[in-house]
């Protein structure tokens, strides 16, 4: 499907949310616009798809996906007046459930079975990720009344403005090698992938601490929230810089969700990132893991890292689209 000249125009002006997979459904397109404008609500709208038949409240749908409450009521609270969710109040509280209207349960099912897809999941993430990205300060532009997290140990002054001005010099780096030199992630040295992750992850409005490269604790980056979307969320990241033709292994997850789930280390979700795949039983315990493992491959990465690929297989970073 061809863009029109109206959808060209609004691109050129560049228009946040505007840019789209033209190859998309135009059904699931406008489901995603209107209704999914954020991984929180992504989160949710998996949650409720199933466990279609459930009524709770927003502080356990919160802890059921891994979200910080405060975070998970808003998005809550715009899904019901979307018409997605339902608002009933009991007790002095309120309970959310599935519409039970047809045609929202449709395409909310629609949405989920497209998210199986790659190609879909990876438009689906590039989407979002531009939204909040318009919507939404980096890290070095938090406002003074938005404290990062108590259990954030701060580095110095000078250190935490000299790992920030690293990676930042390290995704500029990256992202001309792969734009002007073709290189691929999985020929960047393993620590090298590790800080471009990172430094993707602090664009996204995270504060990023990166472990000792010679440490093997089951995770490379702790990324915390400090962003209005993600506040306090507590993120471990294992990056696996791997050949295309050789997937992550369950070993690997099963090492990210002892590391998770043991109640000292506070974390409220793990990511393998690779620049591989995972193989098919590492794939089904992410699926089975209550939305705490979430698993982000090459394209999925290369999309929340702010490139397009183009119609010649080239990623693109999205100014230059």
């Amino acid at each position: 499907m061809k863009a029109s000249m109206q959808d060209r125009e609004r691109h050129a002006a560049g228009h946040p949310f505007d840019f789209a997979p033209y190859d998309t459904d135009p059904e699931l397109l406008d489901f995603l616009r209107k209704k999914v404008d954020s991984f929180v609500k992504w989160d949710l709208i998996r949650f409720f798809y199933d466990n279609p038949n459930t009524s709770d409240t927003a502080g356990h749908i919160a802890r059921f996906v891994g979200r910080h409450v405060t975070t998970v009521q808003a998005e809550l609270a715009e899904l019901a007046q979307e018409g997605v969710l339902q608002e009933n109040r009991k007790h002095g509280g309120t309970l959310y459930s599935l519409t039970p209207d047809h045609e929202t349960r449709r395409l909310l099912d629609r949405f989920v079975m497209a998210s199986e897809d790659r190609s879909f999941r990876v438009k689906a993430i590039f989407y979002i990720t531009r939204n909040q990205r318009a919507k939404t300060p980096s890290a070095g532009e938090r406002p003074p009344d938005q404290p990062l997290p108590p259990s954030y140990t701060l580095l110095q002054p000078h250190q935490e403005q000299e790992v920030t001005l690293r990676l930042r010099d390290v995704y500029a780096e990256i992202s001309d090698a792969i734009t002007k030199r073709r290189i691929r992630l999985y020929e960047l040295a393993p620590r090298k992938f590790e800080e471009f992750v990172a430094a993707v992850f602090e664009n996204h409005g995270y504060e990023v601490q990166l472990t000792k490269s010679t440490r093997d604790g089951g995770y490379d980056i702790i990324a915390i929230g400090a962003n209005p979307i993600d506040q306090d969320l507590r993120i471990i990241v294992e990056c696996k810089r791997y050949r295309p033709d050789r997937p992550v292994s369950i070993s690997i997850v099963r090492e990210l969700w002892g590391v998770l789930t043991d109640p000292a280390n506070q974390f409220d979700r793990g990511i393998v990132a690779t620049t591989s795949c995972l193989s098919r039983d590492a794939r089904e315990a992410i699926r089975t893991s209550y939305w705490r493992l979430r698993e982000m491959d090459s394209d999925a990465l290369m999309s929340y890292a702010g490139f397009e690929k183009n119609s010649d297989g080239l990623w693109i970073p999205q100014h230059l689209t």
